[in-house]
């Protein structure tokens, strides 16, 4: 998603060949599949192993759709659309699981924090006022 914050603004610069309406629904489909992933957390709040199950059956249903629309010749914004949201989910649960080895860059698990920790995913909120700040110098770190 860090590529997508970059790419996101160099489309708001005019570069060309890069599109606005792309990155914008990627990086808003990863904030829904954020949403998902918090709610499969708090469903499995004690037990990694259906939390795992729910996330990697939601990430593959996700991902299945994404490369049928890819194959069928489809608009290639549905098909982001589907696999943002796979990643959304995936980076919600590698937040919740908490295991040291399972690093993200600093963008992506802020996007991934306001979005899974939202009342809306049954969290205790998500701090966006706190996090936002974050989001537009980190989108340089890589």
């Amino acid at each position: 998603m860090t590529g997508n914050v970059v790419f996101l603004g160099f489309a708001i610069a005019g570069a060309r060949g890069l599109s606005i309406s792309a990155s914008l629904v990627a990086l808003g489909s990863f904030l829904v599949g954020g949403l998902a992933g918090g709610r499969i957390a708090n469903r499995f709040p004690a037990h990694r192993g259906k939390l795992l199950r729910a996330a990697l059956a939601t990430q593959l249903l996700a991902a299945v759709v994404a490369v049928s629309v890819a194959a069928s010749g489809g608009d290639p914004i549905p098909s982001a659309r589907r696999y943002a949201l796979a990643m959304g989910v995936q980076n919600a649960t590698a937040r919740r699981l908490a295991v040291p080895e399972l690093t993200t860059t600093v963008l992506t698990m802020t996007l991934t924090a306001i979005a899974s920790d939202a009342t809306l995913a049954g969290g205790a909120g998500s701090k966006i006022g706190r996090r936002s700040p974050a989001v537009p110098p980190c989108s340089w770190d890589h």
